[in-house]
């Protein structure tokens, strides 16, 4: 059992938001103008700093994700 705690917190909270996300971009197909910018856009606004990816090296916010998003 880890007890450590951190990064299984954040996996669990990345795991809901992408579930999260999933069931909000589902509509995505009916409304096929929205682009993937919009709709992350979306999210950040929704869920913030919520963790949105993560890698080995690194966390990306819904926030975050949005801000490269748009580069």
């Amino acid at each position: 059992m880890n007890t450590g705690g951190g990064h299984d917190a954040d996996a669990h909270r990345a795991t809901n938001a992408w579930l999260r996300a999933l069931e909000l971009t589902a509509p995505l197909s009916r409304d096929p103008r929205r682009t993937l910018p919009a709709v992350i856009d979306e999210l950040a606004r929704r869920f913030g700093d919520a963790p949105a990816l993560l890698s080995h090296g690194e966390c990306l916010s819904f926030e975050q994700l949005a801000e490269r998003s748009r580069r």
